[in-house]
């Protein structure tokens, strides 16, 4: 997804900040498990509410966090999820904002309806094309050997001194035409 096709990291930065929540939709986006993936054929969704997640970087990782997304705040383009949290110095526990990069889902939340549509749609999408019969495949490997057969018989002849002597000379022909 393009935001901007500028280089210059500022104003990637700026289209970030400023991009609209369509597009920060998209921005949302985690890994599948591999599970999930081998079972609906396409590598990341959009993080919502509801789902389960495994922390993937961050210092929460080396906990090995496993939770549900409480909160996701387009806003700041982070995620919320049970068991991260810190303390407050008032004793209060907060919830530690995390970017949806950083972690893959393992659990989908099917219960909305809009989205169960979404990820059948993707579904659909991404389906594998028909394999061709194996008999046009073994005919174009038989062509293949016999082109490879024809090459084996050609010969290259070796370059003599008389065919780099000729060039050199129409070089100094040429240089001596300028001159004049």
């Amino acid at each position: 997804m393009v935001l901007t096709r500028s280089k210059k990291p500022r104003k990637q930065r700026k289209a970030l900040y400023n991009a609209p929540i369509h597009k920060r939709y998209k921005l949302m986006s985690a890994h599948l498990s591999p599970e999930l993936r081998s079972k609906h054929g396409f590598r990341s969704l959009p993080v919502r509410v509801g789902d389960k997640v495994r922390i993937m970087r961050g210092t929460y990782a080396k906990k090995g966090i496993e939770g549900k997304v409480t909160k996701v705040d387009l806003k700041r383009l982070r995620i919320y999820v049970e068991g991260a949290t810190y303390e407050k110095e008032d004793g209060s526990q907060r919830f530690y904002p995390i970017h949806p990069s950083n972690v893959m889902i393992i659990k989908i939340n099917e219960k909305d309806r809009v989205r169960r549509e979404r990820i059948n749609k993707r579904k659909v999408k991404r389906e594998p094309l028909e394999e061709p019969p194996e008999e046009e495949i073994e005919e174009s490997t038989e062509e293949i050997e016999e082109v490879g057969d024809e090459e084996e018989e050609f010969e290259l002849e070796p370059e003599t001194e008389d065919n780099n002597e000729e060039g050199t000379a129409q070089e100094g022909d040429n240089k001596g035409e300028n001159t004049e």
